[in-house]
């Protein structure tokens, strides 16, 4: 069991106490690295744990398995793993983008793990969905352009969303770390996380979501519109929509760090 913490790079900062840890989880393109301006605000309140997705890249790729994950299961998997071998009875999660389904389906699988849950630019389905009337984001048609585009000409691909990203999220942090893990991930890993995350549809997970939820969104979210947010806080039991004020794009824990960390001090103290 002790081989998933190395595997996954999974690192503990802070002291066992009390209050239940936080465990944060990032999201596509990006490494646990990502989180390293919340972390020193929240440490020393509690305790945190971080790791890589399967599929990142953080000085080496991390293993990937396309039948396992396709389903988000094996990320399911792995998050339970990882908590077993830190002999962990609960956490808070605190999940970014792609990460977001994970932490929603844990908590549905596993109830008695999780005591409550935290999400930044969330999406149950990116695609729109004509038949409900829901707003994901993507048509059928700028998907399969995109993916396309991502299979042909990968690195490409990459400089384009790099730099779509930039005009937003002006973190030259965000930026390089998408860069450069992009680029150096197995392209064929990258295309099966993006299909798999863009085509999936979990919205039939939010009413049963048994744990307290704060959804954290900024606006101009190139990969979530405001509608997904809405979507969510009104389809889950116990979900709360915060929009961060004067926060812009897909990455608000780094560009808004000082803002998402009292949102969450607010949250896992009420």
């Amino acid at each position: 069991m002790q081989d998933i913490l190395k595997i996954y790079n999974v690192k503990v900062f802070g002291l066992k106490s009390a209050l239940t840890p936080i465990v944060f989880m990032h999201g596509f393109g990006t490494n646990q690295d990502i989180w390293s301006q919340i972390i020193p605000i929240i440490r020393g309140y509690r305790q945190c744990i971080t790791f890589d997705n399967a599929g990142a890249y953080h000085d080496g790729q991390i293993p990937y398995d396309i039948e396992l994950y396709k389903n988000f299961d094996g990320y399911v998997s792995d998050l339970l793993q990882i908590i077993d071998a830190l002999q962990l009875s609960s956490v808070n999660i605190v999940a970014a983008s792609l990460a977001s389904v994970t932490a929603f389906k844990f908590s549905v699988e596993h109830p008695d793990r999780v005591k409550s849950v935290v999400t930044i630019g969330a999406s149950p389905r990116y695609m729109n969905d004509i038949s409900t009337k829901y707003v994901g984001g993507f048509t059928q048609e700028s998907l399969a352009g995109m993916l396309g585009y991502m299979k042909t000409n990968y690195e490409d691909w990459v400089r384009a969303f790099c730099s779509q990203t930039k005009a937003i999220d002006p973190s030259e942090k965000v930026v390089n770390q998408l860069l450069h893990n992009l680029l150096n991930t197995d392209p064929d890993i990258s295309y099966h996380i993006s299909e798999s995350m863009l085509r999936a549809d979990f919205r039939h997970l939010l009413p049963l979501v048994p744990c307290p939820v704060l959804l954290l969104y900024s606006r101009n979210d190139m990969s979530v519109p405001m509608s997904v947010s809405l979507y969510l806080e009104q389809n889950m039991p116990q979900a709360k929509l915060v929009v961060l004020v004067g926060a812009l794009g897909h990455f608000p824990h780094v560009t808004n760090s000082d803002q998402v960390a009292s949102e969450l001090f607010s949250f896992f103290d009420e």
